[in-house]
């Protein structure tokens, strides 16, 4: 009876032991992932509606991160008024000139693989520009001298890129905005300069190279830059400031993809920011993300700097990483915050859709701060109030004037 208990003894001190190593051996939870406080997810959810429905914007999607990791990802409205479709998290938005920060990716994992470089004149790439002073890193940072005079056909033809190129090399050597490097302007031209080095470097086109090597590694497994068929999940354009309609066509260019090319989720974006953000996806090395987001150069925009294809926004002694984009029915906007590990992701398929302001929204959300409502759509409009203006103006001098001509009038009978 007592070596009975004595077996069980040693039996639970045996099994206490071992899970006390198996316990000690174990890794330790991981913190809880940072998530919004359930207040201000429902502002925020109620607020962006609002604006949706004040401004008339179809499909709205918003995104953000907070410490490095995804916390809100919302949609609201139709993709397209035709059809009453609703705009999901999935939804492809045409994100126009935010496609330049992956142009810029492509070249610098291209410059990683030595298949070019920073400093390389684009003439050792593109015939077209063969003794042009032009480099890379002037096309990246808008410095060039590249004018945004030529514009594709619309043609699907391979041969497209190459007959943009060489329309813009001919215009540049006739008549340049200024010499490479001595000025400052904005220029969808240099991103498709920019497109075609890529494809000269990695003998693929552009949008087959920017679906292998770019899109996956950044985690972007839905977007594309191809046009939409008919049973693609694709916010389609809406126009109009006024009376919003759905636009006729969708806007897809082959030999403009490298400066506005993306269709892009809600979803999708939010990895492209992490990636930037976290610095740690198989995009691109530390270094190269260093160069990207670090200040080169001053815009000619005001409190705007360049970084390679993305606008650095001065707050306080902060940079903050940002590219909008707007185009045909189209409005977005992202914005980095380093030091907070934050990103805003504002997606529309609208032309007058308030990225600024729903950004300063959420950033006073976010705050704690409550809610900050853009102004009524008709206040944003300056030419709007210069009219508004006139009109007043005018009212008063014709008021002005009946009331003299009506005390002549009396003057003249007394």
């Amino acid at each position: 009876m007592h070596n009975c208990r004595a077996a069980k003894l040693l039996t639970m001190v045996a099994l206490t032991a071992v899970a006390g190593i198996a316990s000690a051996q174990s890794p330790p939870k991981p913190d809880p992932l940072p998530q919004l406080p359930s207040d201000r997810v429902y502002l925020l959810d109620g607020s962006l509606e609002r604006v949706r429905q004040q401004f008339a914007i179809p499909g709205l999607a918003v995104g953000i991160v907070e410490d490095g990791v995804p916390v809100y990802i919302r949609a609201w409205g139709v993709r397209d008024t035709q059809t009453d479709a609703p705009v999901t998290v999935h939804t492809l938005f045409h994100v126009a000139s935010i496609t330049k920060t992956l142009t810029a990716a492509a070249v610098m994992q291209l410059a990683e693989q030595g298949r070019l470089a920073l400093t390389d004149p684009v003439g050792r790439h593109l015939p077209a520009f063969a003794d042009s002073p032009i480099t890379i890193t002037h096309l990246l940072t808008h410095t060039a001298g590249l004018q945004d005079v030529e514009h594709a056909s619309s043609t699907t033809e391979a041969s497209a890129v190459d007959d943009y190129v060489a329309k813009l090399a001919v215009h540049f050597k006739r008549k340049p905005a200024h010499a490479p490097g001595q000025g400052w302007e904005y220029s969808d031209a240099a991103f498709n300069v920019l497109g075609a080095v890529v494809e000269a470097a990695s003998e693929q086109s552009y949008s087959e190279y920017m679906q292998a090597h770019v899109l996956p590694a950044a985690g972007m497994l839905e977007s594309t830059f191809q046009p939409p068929a008919s049973d693609d999940e694709f916010a389609w354009p809406h126009t109009g400031e006024f009376f919003v309609r759905r636009a006729p066509r969708y806007p897809w260019d082959r030999a403009l993809l490298p400066s506005a090319g993306l269709n892009a989720s809600i979803t999708d974006m939010t990895q492209w920011a992490l990636a930037h953000l976290n610095r740690d996806s198989p995009l691109l090395s530390p270094a190269s993300y260093d160069a990207l987001l670090s200040r080169k150069l001053d815009s000619g925009w005001e409190g705007i700097a360049m970084g390679l294809g993305w606008q650095l926004e001065q707050r306080g002694d902060l940079l903050l990483p940002r590219h909008a984009g707007a185009e045909h029915g189209f409005s977005a906007l992202l914005t980095l915050y380093p030091e907070q590990r934050r990103a805003i992701i504002i997606l529309s398929n609208a032309e007058t859709t308030p990225r600024g302001e729903i950004r300063r929204m959420i950033e006073a959300v976010l705050a704690g701060e409550g809610v900050v409502y853009p102004p009524h759509p008709l206040l944003l409009r300056s030419d709007l109030l210069w009219v508004l203006g006139g009109l007043g103006v005018g009212l008063m001098a014709i008021l002005i004037a009946v009331t003299m001509h009506l005390r002549r009038r009396r003057s003249r009978r007394a």
